[in-house]
């Protein structure tokens, strides 16, 4: 089945706009707003509350140096 003078159903012809972008950032630029806008992590002892800042998630946590309790890591709230 051959179909002649066929046109799409979602445009128009001759009536075509033009998209308007914003400027992008240089990607310098770009790259220190990603950094800054990190994540923090949080290790946080389940047992007494003790908690600390760290850049990376441990693979293995271990367990806590003052009471012995369980660590976890989850994403800071500040």
């Amino acid at each position: 089945m051959i179909v002649e003078n066929a046109r799409s159903l979602g445009r128009k012809n001759g009536n075509h706009r033009e998209l308007d972008l914003a400027d992008e950032a240089p990607a310098e630029q770009r790259v220190a707003e990603r950094h800054a806008v990190r994540m923090g992590l949080r290790l946080y002892c389940m047992l007494c509350g003790r908690s600390e800042t760290v850049q990376r998630a441990p693979a293995r946590p271990g367990r806590c140096p003052s009471c012995g309790g369980t660590l976890l890591t989850e994403l800071d709230p500040a």
